[in-house]
């Protein structure tokens, strides 16, 4: 599914600076790649250890929005994304049009 999400945000909107399906690469990945945007899906944060995992990201990449990725409700996905000190969320289950709308007005202005 990841790939599949990966290929499909490629092209003339997106650049894919990095993937990472294993949690404890994933800072490593983001400090290499220097993204504007960290999409993570829900299920990649560790179990017990969710606010050090995000910490880590924003340590590795401060300048990049950091977003929550998930099929939860968005009520809920709001509160944790908060509650976590995320830029946000993207919920899944919408067209690629709306995650790709949705990536764009959450991303930051670009860099010059």
């Amino acid at each position: 599914m990841r790939r599949l999400l990966s290929l499909q945000l490629e092209g003339e909107d997106f650049l894919l600076a990095g993937d990472c399906g294993e949690a404890a690469r994933c800072a490593a990945v983001v400090r290499e790649s220097n993204p504007d945007i960290v999409l993570v899906d829900h299920g990649l944060a560790p179990s017990g250890r969710t606010d050090a995992f995000f910490r880590e990201l924003r340590t590795a990449a401060p300048q990049a929005r950091l977003l929550l990725f998930s099929g939860l409700p968005s009520d809920v996905l709001a509160g944790q994304s908060d509650a976590l000190g995320l830029d946000g969320y993207v919920q899944k289950g919408h067209s690629m049009a709306e995650l790709r709308g949705r990536l764009a007005e959450l991303a930051p202005p670009r860099r010059r």
